[in-house]
């Protein structure tokens, strides 16, 4: 009773905010200046802004956020400290938690996979969900294997970075490397080396290791790589140096400008719920305690390099260019990122003529060295792409460009939206698998979907266009015909079966947090 009466506030809570959701359209930027401070003592390297620019009419957000956290400390004491455990399929899970009032407001209810049908579900999930930006080859690897013997086609998911920490009293240690071979054109699972042991997939075992191994990507994709990396290392430091540093009129902060509309007063929301202090949802909604959560935080801060944002960049780095299997969920992503790739070189070769024109700017060499700065690790990498000591170059700059654009589009679809149908089945997905044997607690979910939920209320979406931000004619040629791009590559994905777990151009929001 108590659970069903805080599901009710909660969801009339998110209907509210559905209804009375104002979509500010993008504006053209001002001349702005942005201060900001650590984001908790735990995490010295992650920022939080003090103050927003005016495009983001952070004041209404402000107040919402600050009614909403107070609200929530008092609604989220009403249900007990264990309620019913889920549901062990889909309909019976959606049943508890998924309310007329949510189809009301969002008619799309996670789906089943179709990776969760195949023959073999952690192979299908390497390739074509949102997990599959975690395969590599097996020769990539920075931390051996030892009690893996590899082969040359094999490839592998790794999380062993969560081996290391013990998880809540009563809960499984998430976690594993899983071993694929990709001999014979396909992806087949050879096993999950978990707990000291290699679990194949015709032991009794197996399940529990791949649970394990499902649950440490629940957790690796939405607390390390969606909020902690890619909003708050990443996104928070491009969008204060790009707004500190280049004027308002420059044609790089232009280009940039739909990727930072209202992002900073959305990162704070977000590292507000989800990041910082012991009830926040990174701690509840998974299996590690505040501290243990600050610590994993800070050891996959350790491995932050800008490069990797770059998908081509990472594709190669990942050993995945000698595959001879169909990887349909890089494959959408290569194709949109050639499309922004395109786009941004283009751009930058209308106003740079060459890498002397962009060393003599003087704003971009401030922005770089801002970013240096800002970034947990620096700007600068020793995987080519960009070198400290040495001037920013025409190409460099584009691809950091690309990166950051296509990162606050396309990738977050991936770990926002697309994950919808894959991270809230928590019967196959877990957050937290309990010793006992038992699926995991009906709240516990609950409040998974709606983190989820609350992000999808109406937005400016990429394909509205932004020319309008464009300072010359030029300019806004380039920006329609990037627009025109992705229109053309939804035509061909429409042509296809559908799929679930596509990345589509229609979906997409130009900023993370707008």
């Amino acid at each position: 009773a108590r659970f069903r009466l805080y599901r009710w506030l909660v969801g009339r809570s998110a209907t509210r905010d559905f209804a009375s959701h104002r979509v500010w359209p993008i504006e053209v930027p001002e001349d702005d200046h942005i201060e900001v401070g650590p984001l908790c003592d735990e995490l010295p390297r992650l920022y939080v802004a003090q103050n927003y620019p005016a495009t983001e009419h952070a004041g209404p957000r402000a107040r919402s956020h600050r009614l909403r956290t107070f609200g929530s400390r008092i609604v989220g004491s009403l249900p007990a400290s264990r309620t019913a455990t889920i549901g062990d399929e889909r309909d019976s899970f959606l049943d508890q938690i998924y309310t007329d009032r949510y189809r009301a407001i969002w008619p799309t209810p996670p789906r089943t996979p179709p990776e969760l049908e195949a023959d073999d579900p952690l192979a299908a999930l390497a390739v074509s969900s949102p997990f599959a930006v975690y395969l590599r080859h097996s020769s990539t690897l920075a931390e051996p294997a030892d009690a893996v013997d590899f082969a040359a086609d094999d490839y592998v998911i790794d999380m062993r970075l969560f081996d290391g920490h013990a998880p809540k009293p009563g809960l499984v240690r998430p976690g594993g490397l899983a071993v694929f071979t990709g001999a014979g054109g396909s992806l087949r699972t050879r096993g999950v080396l978990w707990e000291g042991s290699f679990h194949q997939p015709d032991d009794d075992s197996f399940e529990q290791a791949s649970l394990a191994l499902r649950c440490a990507m629940n957790t690796h994709i939405t607390t390390l790589v969606h909020n902690a990396t890619m909003h708050l290392a990443y996104v928070t430091p491009m969008s204060v140096t790009t707004t500190n540093e280049l004027a308002a009129d420059h044609p790089i902060r232009r280009l940039l400008h739909p990727a930072l509309q209202t992002t900073l007063i959305g990162n704070y929301q977000l590292a507000s719920f989800q990041i910082v202090g012991r009830h926040a949802f990174a701690t509840t909604l998974f299996s590690y305690d505040h501290e243990t959560v600050m610590r994993i935080v800070n050891e996959h801060l350790d491995g932050f390099v800008p490069a990797r944002f770059d998908p081509e960049h990472d594709f190669e780095r990942r050993g995945l260019s000698i595959a001879d299997f169909a990887l349909p969920s890089w494959d959408d992503r290569l194709a949109l990122w050639q499309i922004a790739r395109n786009y941004v070189d283009a751009y930058v070769a209308h106003y740079y003529v060459d890498d002397d024109a962009v060393a003599a700017d003087d704003q971009l060499t401030a922005w770089a060295a801002a970013l240096d700065a800002m970034l947990p690790n620096g700007l600068y990498d020793d995987e080519g792409y960009a070198t400290r000591g040495t001037p920013l170059a025409r190409g460099g700059l584009a691809r950091i460009c690309a990166a950051f654009l296509h990162t606050s589009s396309v990738t977050h679809d991936v770990v926002n939206n697309v994950v919808w149908d894959y991270a809230t089945l928590n019967y196959a997905f877990p957050t937290q698998l309990l010793e006992s044997g038992e699926l995991q607690d009906m709240r516990i979910s609950f409040d998974l979907m709606n983190t989820y939920l609350g992000t999808w209320k109406p937005f400016n979406m990429l394909l509205d266009g932004c020319s309008h931000l464009a300072i010359d004619e030029t300019g806004r040629q380039l920006m329609n015909e990037y627009v025109d791009a992705l229109r053309s590559r939804q035509a061909e994905i429409d042509a296809d079966p559908p799929r679930i777990g596509r990345i589509e151009p229609r979906n997409l929001n130009p900023s993370v947090s707008n």
